[in-house]
């Protein structure tokens, strides 16, 4: 299938639109780490095959070989060498991504592509997880694209973020952008969403973007227009469902979508912290 729009730049290179014409190279050096780790692991295999066919078909590794890398994999994302002699059924979650990373790793890949690779887990399981990645990144120089909706592990393992919505590039910058308002209105809400140990938090949290607003009219001419105009709380009836937006440079650095400027967008949040 071949994308709806844009292009895919890989070390400055283009990837080719069609997944059957990029190279052997090319699918070794971008690997994925699954959201769901029961599902993406074969459950009728020993982890010693799900690590051996990685190892077999990009290095061409086989018999003692194999075996050494594949126990210097185990090793590498903390888990003992007797787990190759299980099947996925016998190991918790935690444990099942760790394998995830491993194949993925088996590759010696240059970027981990990481797809909600904690949302299934518990807090602690997935803070273990973070670690890893972080610990990894360090010694073995390897990227990653993070792709979530937990701003909190955004903040734990990312240097430069993007925010979309419906597809539409919202917001982007350095990790700082996620420091103090003002943000795009929906990163506004990503950030707000997360939970806070304080009381009251719960009842103080706002609602008003969490639920779609009534339909405005707008022109179907206009496919440029904000994707998050239908639940936007401050947004403009007769400029966002009109015109589209313009890209806007705040104090933080960040770029954003929106027709709101990086002072009313600040007020604005700022309004909607006061207590009533």
């Amino acid at each position: 299938v071949d994308r709806a729009r844009g292009d895919v730049l890989f070390n400055g290179e283009a990837l080719p639109a069609q997944l059957s014409r990029r190279t052997p190279e090319q699918y070794r050096q971008i690997q994925i780490v699954f959201q769901n780790a029961d599902t993406a692991l074969n459950p009728s295999h020993s982890i010693a095959d799900i690590l051996g066919r990685p190892l077999a078909f990009y290095h061409h590794l086989r018999g003692a070989a194999a075996k050494k890398r594949m126990l210097a994999l185990l090793d590498l994302v903390k888990l003992p060498a007797s787990i190759a002699a299980r099947t996925p059924a016998g190991l918790s979650g935690g444990q099942k991504q760790r394998v995830n990373l491993a194949r993925a790793l088996a590759a010696d890949p240059a970027l981990i592509l990481c797809d909600e690779v904690t949302s299934a887990l518990d807090t602690v399981v997935g803070a273990a997880i973070l670690d890893l990645l972080a610990e990894l990144r360090r010694e073995l120089g390897v990227s990653y694209m993070f792709i979530s909706h937990d701003i909190s592990t955004v903040r734990a393992i990312c240097d430069e973020v993007i925010v979309l919505y419906a597809g539409q590039r919202v917001e982007a910058g350095q990790r700082d952008v996620l420091a103090a308002p003002p943000y795009h209105p929906y990163t506004e809400l990503l950030v707000d969403s997360v939970p806070e140990l304080r009381p009251g938090w719960l009842d103080a949290r706002r609602h008003v973007a969490a639920c779609a607003l009534p339909a405005m009219g707008e022109s179907a001419e206009v496919p440029e227009l904000c994707s998050f105009r239908s639940r936007c709380p401050v947004r403009i009836d007769g400029r966002c469902n009109m015109t589209p937006p313009s890209l806007k440079k705040l104090p933080s650095g960040a770029e954003i979508l929106c027709h709101h400027s990086a002072a009313e967008l600040s007020r604005l949040q700022t309004l909607e912290t006061i207590p009533a």
